[in-house]
């Protein structure tokens, strides 16, 4: 959602956490019922206002608000500075561009609270949102508390978004509800208790790639001791056409879609799910909720728009990326990927009626078949 994502100047990335700037009152130490709301900027000046107003007009006041700005070329930081007067905002400002992961995780350094909430800049809370999520979370003794979210399109039509009820103690039982799209995806629409990061759990977004919210929600839905999904709507979600979605696709798109899919296969392995064959079958519907049945259609559209030999140029590019970085069974899987994509579309020409993508998965359904 945030056009941070896409932010051209991927190279200047740096993974030194001290190459920000920080202004804002002096921090320190965990407070009880303090939220500290991470939201991080790029380019945001036409939304980042309302934002962070939804924020500080919580009717739930003991708020530490973040605001991380990723090298906008705008004037949302200014704006702020100039126009926003709360002694509970901090401005913190990278030095280079790092993209989304890295700036929610400079949010989450900075962050003192008990708790945690990730708002996008082009996103808006409800008014009561924090309160909810906190009584919510303390009659429960939660870990993670989700709330629904309304769904806002261009035409300012809006519907309802993840909306489920349930109460899971996280552990398999949590993957379960991540596999059925219960348990969204998404970092934006749950209160987290900060001591779900803290202890060694290593639990942070990836900084390299997009779509770091899939494998954090996974992390999060495994570890997290306690897990409550509410109907009830905490805060808007605005499609923005000036976000990743809404962009032409290029190779940082297609590196991070090869790049999530290995992550999903490489947390199952983490979480022991290929040990038996229930774990097994919970694998299998986890990489395809979040793998093929996302993925595919995404790659479908980059083949469709780049045209088969940029396609197939961009690809071989990425291959070689995740190789160096990944070894070799990440070049083998974007191969893969590559020829099942560029098989289907040269052996199975469509009609008008067909769906290719039915096609695809019925490949990928046979294969399954034969590798069982």
């Amino acid at each position: 959602m945030n056009p941070q994502a896409t932010h051209p100047t991927r190279q200047n990335e740096n993974p030194d956490r001290s190459t920000y700037k920080q202004e804002g009152p002096p921090t320190g130490g965990i407070l009880n019922d303090l939220i500290s709301v991470v939201i991080p900027n790029f380019n945001g000046e036409d939304t980042l206002g309302r934002a962070v107003t939804s924020v500080l007009s919580q009717s739930h006041t003991h708020i530490q608000l973040i605001v991380v700005d990723d090298c906008s070329t705008d004037n949302s930081v200014a704006f702020l500075r100039q126009k926003v007067n709360d002694p509970r905002l901090l401005i913190a400002e990278h030095q280079k561009n790092r993209m989304l992961g890295a700036t929610r995780n400079t949010g989450m350094s900075l962050a003192v609270g008990a708790y945690l909430f990730f708002l996008d800049a082009d996103d808006f809370l409800l008014p009561d949102a924090l309160k909810i999520l906190l009584t919510r979370a303390k009659e429960c003794n939660a870990d993670v508390v989700q709330g629904a979210s309304l769904r806002l399109n261009a035409k300012g039509k809006s519907s309802m978004y993840h909306q489920a009820e349930f109460i899971s103690d996280g552990g398999i039982d949590g993957l379960q509800h991540f596999s059925d799209h219960r348990f969204a995806s998404v970092a934006w629409n749950k209160l987290y208790r900060r001591d779900l990061f803290e202890n060694g759990t290593g639990l942070r977004f990836i900084e390299q790639y997009m779509h770091e919210d899939v494998p954090f929600a996974m992390t999060c839905a495994f570890k997290a001791r306690r897990i409550v999904s509410i109907a009830t709507p905490v805060m808007c979600y605005t499609e923005n056409t000036k976000s990743m979605v809404g962009r032409s696709p290029n190779r940082l798109n297609m590196e991070s879609y090869a790049f999530l899919y290995l992550k999903l296969m490489e947390l199952c392995h983490d979480f022991d799910l290929y040990s038996n064959p229930t774990g097994i079958a919970l694998a299998r519907r986890i990489i395809k909720a979040h793998g093929t049945d996302d993925i595919i259609p995404k790659l479908m559209r980059c083949l469709d728009e780049m045209g088969r030999a940029k396609f197939e140029e961009t690809l071989s590019e990425v291959g070689f990326s995740l190789a160096g970085r990944h070894g070799m069974v990440a070049a083998s899987l974007v191969g893969g990927f590559t020829s099942l994509l560029l098989d289907t579309q040269a052996t199975k020409p469509q009609k008008k009626s067909q769906n290719p993508l039915k096609v695809i998965k019925r490949l990928i359904g046979k294969r399954d078949q034969r590798t069982r």
